[in-house]
């Protein structure tokens, strides 16, 4: 299972990580300002994963997609 983790940075700006068995298997590559862009760059990764669940870990909550 994926889990992605939404997170903010030392600049305070968004950021995400996608990890697999505790292992980051890819990132953002960069931080956004707004939180919008930075799950609207997210979506073109969940287009791309075959899974069949998702879990998103906002600053300690979890979303399930």
């Amino acid at each position: 299972m994926t889990t992605i983790e939404i997170y903010r940075n030392k600049k305070r700006e968004w950021c995400w990580r996608a990890k697999r068995k505790g292992r980051i298997v890819a990132d953002s590559g960069e931080s956004y300002k707004r939180i919008a862009s930075a799950l609207s760059a997210l979506y073109g990764l969940f287009a791309s994963i075959q899974a069949n669940k998702v879990i998103v870990k906002q600053e300690g909550k979890v979303i399930e997609f």
